[in-house]
């Protein structure tokens, strides 16, 4: 992914010390209805572009568990098998 910076001030805030994210897209995401990627110290957020109110929430070691999985090709089914 490359990294295209979109600060967003947490709905929280009401002010002093906030928390805010950077959301990457893939570069090749032309739909408007991507898959968005945020890092934080303790924390990987995933989200749809189109619908950004739904966040998931992952650990950084279950997200790199995740990502290896996808690369070992773990997730393929049907003819991508």
């Amino acid at each position: 992914m490359t990294a295209t910076p979109d600060w967003t001030r947490s709905t929280y805030c009401s002010g002093g010390n906030c928390v805010e994210v950077t959301w990457s897209t893939a570069a090749n995401c032309t739909s408007g209805s991507c898959v968005q990627v945020a890092h934080t110290d303790g924390a990987v957020f995933i989200r749809q572009s189109a619908d950004p109110t739904r966040v998931l929430e992952f650990t950084p070691d279950e997200w790199t568990a995740f990502v290896k999985g996808v690369n070992a090709g773990e997730f393929r089914s049907g003819e991508d098998a």
